[in-house]
């Protein structure tokens, strides 16, 4: 029992290795891609977490979240024209 949950542990120990974790075995959830563009954004990554967030965004669906977040990035690096896309 100990060494489960220390296993179990391990894997929850925050919310970038959980969603990373569910990324690798179940990629078409996009919602897993919009939880790992908030946690590198929250780091500073900005370079992954832009990558997430378009991938959450990919194919037939669009994530209104990360939408709104890849055009709140492109304002902070002052590209209106590409902000007001994403708004």
């Amino acid at each position: 029992m100990g060494i489960s949950c220390r296993a179990y542990n391990e894997l929850w120990a925050d919310q970038k290795v959980y969603a990373l974790y569910w990324a690798h075995e179940v990629p078409q959830l996009k919602f897993i891609d919009l939880i790992l563009g908030d946690s590198y954004r929250t780091e500073g990554n900005l370079k992954e977490a832009m990558r997430y967030y378009r991938l959450a965004n990919h194919g037939k669906y669009i994530d209104a979240a990360a939408s709104n977040n890849i055009g709140v990035m492109q304002l902070n690096k002052n590209n209106l024209k590409r902000s007001r896309k994403r708004f």
